[in-house]
């Protein structure tokens, strides 16, 4: 069974509520619970410097597209607000410094970068050791996930024409890259995935049930 809520982000999973009401409950609790993941590995999410991988944007051109998108936009715009930087906008609400990184602009109340994750120096702005966490929710994902083959980018995956071997590749390399950004005894979440920086490298801390999705 997932973790429950602690009392503080029940109670933070209602001032997001009122706040976006459009936004569904289950993509608050599941955001909330990565969160909470990080807050009982590193004490607290206060004035922490936290990374976003893929963080969404209201800008997202990728998906749905086309027709489907129009559809959307004109007769059921919520379904295109599961594309928004939650994740980012929950954290910051948590007083973290969070940043998040998206292939289309934001222009929101925390830092953001646009940056396109296929390019060799997506990541070059930051210095090694500079987060606290790192988030990659469903941006790459990693072989061994039980969403292997249900979920990544769409953006990764139409460029990528549907070619998962060459998305984990990428989901390699991002890896190294978060294995550089962290701080030593830093947590990255991808995916159901618990990780924690211990002497370098990343070692599985926990598989979060239920928050793969």
């Amino acid at each position: 069974m997932p973790k429950p809520l602690s009392r503080s982000y029940q109670d933070l999973g209602m001032s997001i509520h009122q706040k976006y009401p459009t936004l569904p409950n289950y993509r608050i609790i599941a955001e909330l619970r990565r969160l909470q993941e990080i807050a009982n590995l590193t004490r607290d999410l206060v004035g922490k410097n936290i990374l976003d991988i893929g963080c969404g944007s209201k800008n997202s051109k990728d998906l749905p597209g086309g027709l489907t998108k129009l559809w959307y936009r004109f007769f059921d715009p919520h379904v295109l607000e599961q594309f928004e930087p939650w994740y980012c906008r929950i954290a910051h609400e948590a007083r973290a410094k969070i940043i998040g990184l998206d292939i289309e602009p934001n222009n929101e109340s925390f830092e953001t970068f646009q940056v396109d994750l296929l390019e060799q120096n997506a990541f070059e702005q930051f210095d090694d050791e500079s987060f606290d966490a790192v988030n990659n929710y469903k941006c790459t994902i990693p072989r061994n996930s039980r969403q292997a083959h249900m979920a990544c980018s769409p953006a990764i995956m139409k460029r990528y024409d549907m070619n998962f071997e060459r998305a984990f590749e990428l989901d390699d390399a991002v890896r190294r890259q978060v294995e550089r950004l962290l701080k030593p005894r830093g947590i990255y979440t991808v995916a159901e995935f618990v990780y924690r920086k211990e002497k370098g490298g990343l070692k599985l801390t926990r598989v979060m049930d239920g928050l793969g999705s």
